[in-house]
């Protein structure tokens, strides 16, 4: 499936607190109104103009170690917002679905966060120079 503007984007609150959320949509829907245009006569070559700050829809197929392993990973205080969303909202599906199995899950991190990798890149950065 080609990448489109069709599912929209969200506005990250950090954008709105620099005070630069015009700046960001008027980018977002110049990018959508190029796309648009080259989307009818080059629909392949129309996803390059597509920027990542857009949503883009995936299926994803696994078994319960896999999702396990990815819920867990993408559940981290450091990771990002959007993964750390999807993830969590995963859990829940599977916790509804399977309870028993999805018991399994021990590292799964529930919790909000803000700017937690800029915490973690900071305490990175306080080591490197005490060395």
């Amino acid at each position: 499936q080609l990448l489109t503007t069709d599912h929209g984007f969200d506005t990250a609150t950090e954008i709105i607190e620099l005070g630069i959320e015009k700046d960001f949509k008027d980018c977002m829907y110049t990018t959508k109104n190029v796309f648009q245009k080259l989307r009818k006569q080059f629909p392949e070559q129309a996803q390059y103009v597509v920027n990542f700050a857009y949503n883009y829809p995936y299926f994803m197929h696994f078994n319960l170690r896999e999702a396990t392993h990815l819920i867990e990973l993408r559940t981290v205080p450091q990771g990002h917002p959007d993964y750390r969303k999807v993830a969590q909202q995963m859990y829940v599906a599977m916790s509804k679905r399977h309870p028993t199995l999805s018991k399994i899950m021990k590292y799964v991190d529930l919790n909000q966060y803000e700017l937690e990798r800029f915490e973690s890149e900071k305490r990175t950065e306080e080591k490197r120079r005490k060395a």
